[in-house]
């Protein structure tokens, strides 16, 4: 869950909408993501304090993408596509 945030903002609702469900990252994805120093935790911490991107973000149709961004310092900033498809209870990361 997210710390010490007010959850009826815009981003937190869909950043606790994508922590409720299952998060998986195929393996090239996974591959690139470590190439670049990137963790598991990394991802949490994406969701955490990461900041959504509503205007490139896909908010309408059957299958959402939400972009999160978050500066990880020395690895540099990196932009995360998180998908919400509908009625499904897995988000992907890309």
């Amino acid at each position: 869950m997210l710390p010490n945030r007010c959850s009826w903002t815009p981003s937190n609702r869909i950043k606790t909408a994508i922590l409720s469900r299952l998060i998986t990252v195929n393996d090239v994805e996974w591959k690139l993501m470590q190439s670049k120093g990137l963790t598991k935790k990394d991802i949490i911490s994406v969701l955490n304090d990461g900041d959504v991107d509503f205007g490139i973000s896909k908010k309408d149709g059957d299958s959402k993408v939400y972009v999160i961004t978050k500066d990880f310092g020395e690895k540099g900033e990196f932009k995360f596509y998180f998908t919400l498809p509908n009625e499904s209870f897995i988000s992907e990361v890309k």
